[in-house]
């Protein structure tokens, strides 16, 4: 926390009271800018949002509702999202996955009781099991927190936990070798700041009226935890910032579009970031004509390449079929 004590300092040394300037609404009417200087007469503007990206798009439409001809929306925030059930939503959605695993002939033969060889791997490996691998119960969890998000990766949770139980020489090197294709340090050309990252979700995505004050959030949590599993206590760190951080505040926060525009909306029951729950005010709010709220039971935080329609790994996605249609021609029924 003191790094963070001291990233608020220089922030608010050089911006001051300008922080919103960084906030969701000034990049909604900067989008619209773009938009307006670079339109073709003639050619339809449609936009995409992905996670973080669909809570812009919407600010985009609450601000602009006929400032696009149709959206694409895909692993979504809705507008009154709160981050403070992450942590919830990836404890569920880690469970749900070794239910699946149970109930697949194929890994249940290998796990018979997944949730039950995890309790025990987590123990094992804070008793030193698996010393080639050299992982900590904290570091099997944080690659579990990576691999929960996207398709292939979440599919071989059950297969990390088996191997890393054997622990067997080829078993350490996939383990090995998983673990490098998923290492990915940002660098000064990602575009990435983790400074507006925070200002923008604290300031706008870290505040819920379920809870009156920080302790019913605590509270809340320390519920939580008594039976969690998978969580690893991020929202009690970020409530710790939010203590901290100097917030903005935005009229426009919470504030759901009234657009009539079509819709291509596309959720996975299975992604952790998002907290499926709270996206389904998405589909009772988004009614008018061409406006599509569709949900995937075994997708993650991507659709449009997580569906595939078959074992192959060529297999088609169904959400980039729907993708397509919905580009070619966003008034058109969907196939």
């Amino acid at each position: 926390m003191e790094e963070v004590g001291r990233c608020i300092g220089w922030l608010e040394a050089e911006h001051g009271d300008d922080l919103d300037v960084f906030g969701t609404t000034p990049a909604a009417r900067d989008l619209m800018a773009a938009i307006d200087l670079t339109r073709i007469d003639g050619t339809k503007v449609l936009l995409y949002g992905n996670s973080a990206g669909t809570w812009w798009a919407q600010r985009f439409l609450a601000l602009f509702p006929d400032g696009a001809d149709g959206a694409v929306l895909e692993a979504n925030l809705s507008p009154d999202f709160f981050g403070g059930y992450q942590d919830e939503s990836f404890e569920n959605v880690t469970r749900r996955i070794l239910e699946l695993c149970a109930g697949d002939a194929f890994c249940s033969n290998k796990l018979p009781d997944p949730l039950a060889a995890a309790e025990s791997l987590l123990a094992a490996l804070e008793g030193g099991h698996c010393p080639d691998v050299g992982w900590t119960a904290q570091d099997l969890l944080g690659l579990i927190g990576v691999m929960v998000y996207y398709r292939p990766y979440n599919q071989a949770i059950p297969a990390v936990m088996y191997r890393l139980a054997r622990c067997g020489e080829a078993d350490v090197a996939a383990l090995e070798a998983l673990v490098a294709s998923l290492t990915w340090m940002p660098d000064a050309d990602t575009g990435f700041s983790i400074a507006v990252f925070y200002n923008e979700y604290l300031s706008e995505m870290w505040d819920s009226a379920d809870f009156a004050t920080s302790a019913e959030f605590l509270a809340y949590l320390d519920g939580l935890y008594e039976g969690a599993l998978f969580a690893m206590g991020d929202a009690y760190d970020f409530n710790e910032v939010f203590s901290m951080w100097p917030v903005y505040d935005d009229s426009y926060d919470g504030v759901w579009p009234e657009t009539t525009i079509p819709l291509l909306i596309l959720q996975g029951r299975l992604d952790p970031a998002s907290c499926y729950e709270q996206t389904l005010a998405m589909a009772d709010h988004y009614t008018a004509p061409g406006q599509h709220f569709l949900d995937f039971p075994y997708a993650s935080h991507g659709v449009i390449f997580g569906t595939p329609m078959g074992p192959s790994p060529f297999a088609q996605d169904c959400g980039l079929i729907l993708f397509e249609q919905f580009m070619e021609d966003p008034a058109a029924p969907l196939d």
